[in-house]
């Protein structure tokens, strides 16, 4: 990438995706397998994200397939895509609070501030969360930890994990 806004995609193979200052962003859109990314612990797997690695990435973007994506600890702009999606704060380093509804940049409070679309499903962190879901049919997971969730107005399966 280079100092403005850029959009990376890899493709096939394990590729090395360096941004740069900027929102910069890796896609795999092009992706005919879903793919599970994460920047928080580095994770690519499946599809065109299998082997991928980052540096100074802010951004996912999904394919049309049904992914996993999880940002970092800093402010990102995470897209599902098509497909039915999920939204992972699994390794966020503090409790958060998250709302599918919500497409405006969020403060997430445990994991920097989010912009969100394109989430069917939501995973939160092993901390006390707060989790809400939109008007679509959601699956939210709490983990670890007192979580307050909200499935919002769709048909919704909420799973507490352990605590109270």
């Amino acid at each position: 990438g280079n100092t403005g806004n850029n959009t990376l995609a890899g493709l096939g193979g394990a590729d090395t995706l360096i941004g740069d200052t900027g929102t910069d962003t890796a896609s795999y859109a092009a992706s005919a397998v879903g793919v599970n990314v994460s920047l928080m612990t580095g994770l690519a797997q499946g599809g065109d994200a299998e082997g991928d690695t980052f540096s100074s990435i802010e951004g996912l973007l999904g394919s049309a397939q049904n992914d996993t994506l999880e940002g970092d600890g800093g402010n990102n702009v995470l897209n599902g895509g098509a497909g039915i999606d999920t939204l992972s704060y699994e390794h966020a380093a503090a409790a958060i609070t998250v709302s599918l509804a919500t497409t405006a940049a969020q403060n997430t409070i445990g994991a920097g501030s989010d912009t969100l679309s394109a989430f069917e499903n939501l995973t939160g962190s092993g901390f006390g969360d707060t989790l809400t879901g939109s008007t679509a049919a959601n699956v939210i997971s709490g983990l670890a930890g007192d979580d307050l969730i909200n499935g919002g107005a769709g048909a919704d399966t909420m799973v507490g994990g352990t605590g109270n």
